[in-house]
């Protein structure tokens, strides 16, 4: 494959755009024109032959830099796409594809363009999934009703924790979970946020108390991500924030403060150039420089608007997902 892009945007209503090297350099766009199946893009993994795969909410699309191929649900063939409607996709850390669609949970072989129902029990019904996340052989799957599950690729065990028994106060529901390098498992709702401590796939303890995770903004989260100083940056409908681990601290930022045309944050990536990309809902895309941003303790900082070399902004619309190959 020639390697396209370095970064890759998912634009709502409009298309892909893939910025090569550094964002000052050429951006190219792609759209449904172009062989796209449709232009709301639900999620995008790299294979480990070098595809680029993304899920939309009609087909699962390959592009090998040049060509899109697309994929389908064949009622004919029994090994075509599942559903074309895929709510979202996931590449976990030992290289598995997870598509989450409306006829269940699947694993999906690049190699042999084969599709595997994931079945973790017949008394288990993984229902109204929103994100799923992984540390090593654990996998886990959040959803909206039934709190989240853990699935041990190794042991093949999988478990739901109901979060109300962990802590009566926060709902068994997630709209968005991570799970940082250090094991804390974060599990964002539609207005709450709270941590919690993991060992070997079991949530032990809530740390919603010792944590100030009442300081991210109050709405629903869209997106965690952890940065190279092993912070941890939060998306909301209302805001930003950013847990300063060494320090026990957290940092809220509104968009309009910084010139931003949102405030509602729907994407986050920590780019190769210690950059943090920050999307919005019909806001367009943005960039903060993490190491200035540290230095000087997340005071006086500026955000801006990543533009093209003609210095135009990439889109004013909403970015829904961002992706480093």
């Amino acid at each position: 494959m020639r390697k396209a892009c370095l970064v890759i945007l998912c634009i709502i209503y409009g298309a892909i755009a893939c910025a090569q090297q550094s964002y000052d350099r050429k951006i190219v766009k792609y759209s449904s024109k172009d062989g796209l199946s449709y232009g709301f893009i639900t999620g995008i993994v790299q294979d480990d032959n070098g595809f680029i795969w993304l899920s939309t909410e009609d087909g699962l699309n390959r592009f090998d830099g040049i060509n899109f191929k697309v994929f389908k649900h064949n009622a004919a063939n029994p090994n075509s796409l599942p559903s074309n409607y895929i709510d979202f996709m996931y590449k976990d850390t030992e290289g598995a594809i997870w598509l989450s669609t409306r006829q269940g949970i699947y694993q999906f072989n690049t190699n042999t363009e084969k599709y595997v129902k994931f079945k973790p029990g017949a008394s288990i019904s993984v229902n109204d999934l929103t994100t799923i996340t992984s540390v090593k052989n654990i996998v886990w799957f959040s959803t909206y009703t039934n709190g989240v599950f853990s699935y041990n690729k190794k042991t093949g065990s999988f478990q739901n924790f109901n979060l109300k028994h962990i802590a009566p106060a926060i709902p068994n529901s997630a709209t968005f979970s991570f799970q940082d390098s250090k094991g804390l498992l974060w599990v964002g709702a539609e207005t709450t946020m709270s941590v919690f401590t993991t060992v070997d796939g079991q949530v032990k303890k809530c740390l919603n108390d010792k944590i100030p995770v009442n300081r991210v903004p109050a709405g629903r989260v869209n997106a965690i991500v952890e940065d190279e100083y092993s912070n941890i940056w939060f998306a909301t409908n209302t805001g930003m924030a950013v847990y300063k681990r060494a320090q026990n601290q957290m940092v809220v930022f509104n968009g309009p403060a910084y010139q931003m045309r949102s405030n509602n944050f729907s994407s986050l990536l920590q780019d190769n150039d210690h950059n943090l990309l920050i999307g919005l809902q019909d806001g367009g895309l943005y960039r903060l420089d993490l190491q200035k941003a540290t230095a000087a303790d997340f005071k006086n900082i500026a955000i801006q608007a990543v533009k093209t070399e003609d210095n135009f902004t990439v889109t004013e619309r909403t970015v829904f997902r961002l992706y480093m190959d």
